[in-house]
């Protein structure tokens, strides 16, 4: 189920990115396009060349393993980012594509970064607020606590 949630906002991502800068309909097709194409790729990929991509990204050392994953991740994003697409959709369709054992190794390996990053983007978004802004929604967030 959850996989074809995630297929879903591969389309409805672009759909949405296009809606809100206002493109016209062809260019909005062509987002569109582009994502069905992304997502019938790495599909066909994840069927298909599921043994060499096992056999290249399979490593017996940890650290290579994490650096050849990551590597194709970004590969994948930027090649999404540069036909419009989202790069966050491209680097999903590559874990799409891992499947079985290899898919959990990579979340194993992965998840170490996954909470490191999510510390950095939280404190990240910390920094930029201005506490003084935090007073008038203070009565709220008081209110929305003790229910």
């Amino acid at each position: 189920m959850l996989v074809m949630e995630d297929i879903a906002m591969a389309v409805y991502l672009p759909l949405l990115g296009a809606a809100l800068v206002g493109s016209s309909a062809g260019r909005t097709l062509v987002a569109l396009a582009t994502a069905l194409g992304a997502v019938a790729l790495a599909l066909f990929a994840s069927h298909r060349l599921r043994d060499p991509l096992n056999r290249l990204l399979d490593t017996a050392d940890s650290e290579q393993f994490l650096l050849r994953v990551l590597g194709l991740a970004l590969l994948v994003a930027g090649a999404a980012e540069a036909a419009h697409a989202s790069a966050a959709v491209g680097a999903f369709l590559v874990g799409l594509a891992l499947s079985g054992q290899l898919a959990e190794r990579a979340r194993l390996a992965v998840e170490p970064l996954r909470d490191l990053f999510s510390l950095v983007f939280f404190l990240a978004i910390g920094l930029t607020i201005d506490p003084r802004d935090l007073l008038p929604v203070l009565p709220a967030a008081a209110a929305r606590w003790a229910a």
